[in-house]
């Protein structure tokens, strides 16, 4: 099914950004994507594990440098998900 424009929009933006990052796979690019961890607070929140399952799905931390409070600026959990090996065969 193609999507529409329309569709799309209509979508919760992880699955906007799933079907986007499908139709660049099937298109035979090497995606990578960056997401903030939420199961890093909340050990429960699988959600961004079960919607990108097919692909690789490295957790780190990330220094934020903007933020409106200075306490808050450090690192954050984040998620790095991709779908091809590093050059040496490596997944990370």
């Amino acid at each position: 099914m193609k999507e529409t424009p329309q569709r799309l929009r209509s979508l919760a933006p992880p699955t906007r950004d799933k079907i986007f990052i499908w139709s660049a796979v099937i298109a035979g690019c090497d995606v990578l994507l960056s997401n903030s961890d939420g199961s890093f607070f909340d050990p429960d929140n699988r959600y961004i594990d079960e919607l990108y399952r097919d692909f690789i799905i490295y957790r780190t931390f990330a220094k934020r440098s903007i933020s409106c409070a200075g306490s808050k600026r450090g690192p954050v959990a984040e998620l790095l998900i991709r779908n091809y090996r590093d050059c040496q065969g490596d997944f990370f």
